[in-house]
């Protein structure tokens, strides 16, 4: 066997300690850090994915209250309420009805569902601007749950305070 003098047995000690310590570090540190740094980032992702979730749960509760109270506000119509019979009976009470050239009511009932969609498409010729207004003020805000879809203006003659206008009114139904 070789004979190792003193400094020669020390640096083989040495050489074989920095051996073990970089195998250890190799071996075990490195991919201990390494998975910690893994864990740390999948915790943050799972924090992010938990407030998500929260915030996703408070948006679908104030849906839920929401569609509640929409649900009491249909349940809420006159008994026998039709959109064509409220919106001219509001013609009437408006003073517009002469300017209705046409009212085309239409439903289209809601698949998997016991929803229904009345609409009707108003057209009115030659509308004073400030009575125009005071009729979508009343059909927006009744209680009955109408809303005025899509309204299309057009200025007529030479005065501008008179228009044509096309409404699409409509409400929800239960069937």
């Amino acid at each position: 066997m070789i004979q190792l003098n003193k400094r020669e047995k020390a640096a083989v000690a040495i050489a074989g300690g920095l051996i073990a310590v970089f195998l250890i570090a190799q071996l075990i540190v490195f991919p201990a850090l390494d998975r910690k740094k893994v864990l740390q980032r999948q915790r943050i992702a799972q924090i992010q994915a938990i407030k998500e979730m929260q915030q996703l749960k408070t948006e679908y509760e104030s849906i839920q209250a929401q569609l509640e109270r929409s649900r009491s506000k249909i349940a809420r119509k006159e008994p026998g309420f039709t959109l064509f019979s409220f919106l001219d009976q509001l013609a009437g009470a408006s003073g517009i009805k002469a300017y209705i050239t046409y009212m085309k009511p239409s439903t289209a009932v809601q698949k998997e569902t016991d929803y229904s969609i009345s609409t009707v498409e108003m057209k009115l010729e030659s509308i004073p601007l400030d009575k125009l207004v005071r009729y979508l003020h009343a059909v927006e805000t009744s209680e009955n749950m109408v809303e005025v879809r899509r309204l299309s203006l057009t200025q007529t003659g030479k005065q501008e305070k008179f228009l044509d206008a096309v409404l699409e009114i409509q409400t929800i139904d239960i069937s």
